[in-house]
């Protein structure tokens, strides 16, 4: 899913640096994709540090439960 948004902002990024004639506007645009990006990222980092905690913690419940 992140792909498929990133892919979707990287074709209206290209479309508005292609049909724009200011710099400041592409330059906006090209922000407002960094921040995405960077804001996509976050949240995957999130969603693996969260899967990667829940696992582990199921591993000592099983060592605790096995002693």
């Amino acid at each position: 899913m992140v792909v498929h948004t990133l892919a979707w902002w990287f074709k209206v990024c290209s479309h508005f640096l292609s049909h724009s004639g200011s710099r400041s506007h592409s330059l906006m645009v090209v922000y407002a994709f960094t921040l995405m990006v960077r804001s996509c990222l976050h949240l995957w980092f999130l969603q693996l540090n969260v899967l990667q905690h829940h696992s582990h913690r199921e591993n000592t419940g099983c060592q605790e439960m096995l002693e």
